[in-house]
């Protein structure tokens, strides 16, 4: 499928105040104010091309960037806490986590994504995600160790 120019300068035009200036964290690009089936968002030009994963979500309504998003060190943390979620908490644990890091951060349950944690928070679900790796069970985490023990072809 073609790009659409076109529907790229009425987006841009629907937000005038957007960001022109913003860079792909990944592979240093200029982003673009793009549109997906959940919104607007800034996206790295070099997806279709490269694979690259840069994304900064945005409001809806303005197009700004949470400031948090723009720090590459929370960045990180929230990277690292969602390669260990997905990785590390078995599948029908993780509402289990999720209901444990609810109570300990003191987020409502339907706001508690993993994504939008500050860096205090990512810090401390790290701590929690350690822990609560500590509370599987024995068997779960023999298995972990195995899948992590085996060669890869």
């Amino acid at each position: 499928m073609a790009y659409d120019w076109r529907a790229q300068k009425r987006l841009e035009a629907s937000f005038p105040l957007h960001n022109k200036d913003l860079r792909c964290p990944k592979c240093n690009a200029k982003m673009r104010l793009k549109e997906g089936k959940y919104g607007i968002f800034y996206g790295c030009p070099n997806w279709s091309k490269t694979g690259c994963l840069g994304v900064f979500k945005c409001n809806q309504n303005t197009a700004e960037i949470d400031p948090l998003d723009l720090d590459p060190e929370v960045r990180e943390f929230r990277e690292r806490i969602c390669q260990m979620f997905k990785d590390k908490i078995q599948p029908r644990a993780k509402s289990k986590f999720i209901d444990s890091l609810h109570k300990r951060l003191g987020i409502p349950r339907e706001n508690c994504k993993l994504k939008l944690l500050n860096l205090e928070q990512c810090k401390e679900t790290l701590n929690l995600i350690e822990a609560f790796l500590g509370k599987q069970s024995r068997f779960s985490r023999i298995l972990l160790q195995l899948e992590e023990d085996s060669p890869t072809p």
